[in-house]
């Protein structure tokens, strides 16, 4: 976190969300092709089918607030019903 001067609250710097971006870095890391980073464009079933298969993780940048803190436990809940949604779109394959 970063501040623009020492009695300030701290915020959030929002992170690189380019795919291209993000695949030439992990490729420098020496990944290769094997991972591909895209984009998701929502948690909706309809969206959720255009997301490259297999895939993987999920990646997903946001601030924490207190508001998401109280909220984690649905947070949790939406990470589980994505993943079960991918698993069972690779078993339609």
């Amino acid at each position: 976190m970063a501040s623009s001067s020492s009695n300030s609250k701290p915020r959030w710097l929002p992170l690189e969300a380019n795919p291209e971006v993000m695949n030439k870095y992990v490729d420098g890391l020496g990944v290769g092709n094997s991972f591909q980073f895209c984009d998701v464009f929502g948690l909706d079933p309809d969206l959720l089918m255009m997301i490259p298969q297999p895939c993987a993780a999920l990646v997903m940048l946001f601030p924490i607030t207190d508001r998401v803190l109280i909220n984690c436990v649905g947070i949790i809940k939406t990470f589980f019903i994505v993943q079960s949604f991918l698993k069972r779109g690779r078993r339609e394959d």
